[in-house]
């Protein structure tokens, strides 16, 4: 009798340790890739930029775009808020409650909500997600034709290659500079005086004065990535100390991105920089930059 109840904890002991084998694998210093069983390797997790389906989701051909690529943050007890390099750290993916696009997830300003906060479980050579908030009998799974195709959404947790999601580890590291519209704590830089960048103090002489306007860099690595950084993408440090967003940019979500319309759609993408290039090339019947143009450069 003994040694069944000690085969019995041993068996219970190994199937937490492999539920568990995931999460306890994730590397928080790396962005990564999500893929479904159900489409294979070629169509990656992505973002919608614009239009009615803003900030929702979709199974998209992979490419190197940051809405393909995916933060975990530990939100504590096991559970994770998914980021993305696109949308920045402060947008975290969220579920609808109720509507028409009811279970179905966008991203949404990060908060203490539990439908932000989801599980990784271990199924085989495969992973499913759940939330908090909808519980361990719904898993993140994808619409399979109609006007939502491609597009996830929870449902019950069955054998389906929907449910089943690889986390790929990209070579991109997780930028932990400071976002744009930090500020110092301090005007400019003083021979005595210390500079803040959010959590990170440097000394006058970490910085030099680059540019016509006078914009502030950080000259070596004191503190994480922050080298030529020190505002985030597509932002400057001006002489006053604060950042700003380059000319053709606006702040939203907190850092820096091309201008939009009412209506959400880009303005003037064309004016973005590589994009003549991109167009000559395409002319002169280069497939690549004919590609690169169209996803970079035109109104989407």
């Amino acid at each position: 009798m003994v040694s069944v109840v000690r085969s019995f904890i041993c068996i219970i002991i190994l199937f937490l340790l492999t539920a568990q084998g995931w999460a306890q694998s994730i590397d928080l210093t790396h962005y990564y890739r999500l893929t479904t069983q159900f489409r294979g390797a070629g169509m990656a997790l992505d973002v919608f930029n614009g239009g009615a389906k803003n900030n929702m989701m979709h199974l998209t051909g992979v490419k190197d775009v940051s809405g393909q690529y995916w933060r975990f943050q530990p939100a504590g007890h096991g559970y994770y808020r998914l980021t993305t390099m696109f949308r920045g750290r402060n947008m975290c993916l969220d579920v609808f409650n109720g509507g028409a696009k009811n279970n179905q997830v966008h991203l949404t300003q990060c908060a203490n909500y539990s439908g932000q906060f989801w599980k990784v479980i271990s199924s085989g050579n495969w992973i499913r997600f759940k939330t908090q908030f909808r519980g361990d009998g719904m898993c993140l799974d994808v619409f399979n034709g109609g006007p939502n195709n491609n597009q996830p959404h929870l449902s019950p947790c069955a054998k389906y290659s929907g449910q089943n999601w690889l986390l790929s580890q990209t070579s991109r590291l997780v930028d932990r500079a400071t976002s744009a519209g930090d500020s110092v704590t301090k005007q400019r830089p003083k021979k005595t005086n210390k500079l803040r960048v959010g959590s990170c103090a440097y000394w006058k002489d970490q910085w030099k004065q680059s540019g016509s306007r006078g914009a502030y860099r950080k000259m070596s690595d004191a503190c994480g990535k922050e080298v030529g950084k020190n505002c985030g993408r597509n932002a400057h440090r001006s002489t006053n100390g604060k950042c700003h967003c380059n000319k053709n940019y606006e702040r939203r979500q907190g850092r820096c991105q091309w201008k939009v319309d009412s209506k959400g759609f880009e303005v003037a993408p064309w004016k973005k920089s590589g994009c003549k290039t991109w167009l000559q090339k395409c002319n002169s019947g280069n497939g690549a930059a004919c590609r690169k143009h169209e996803e970079t450069c035109q109104v989407n």
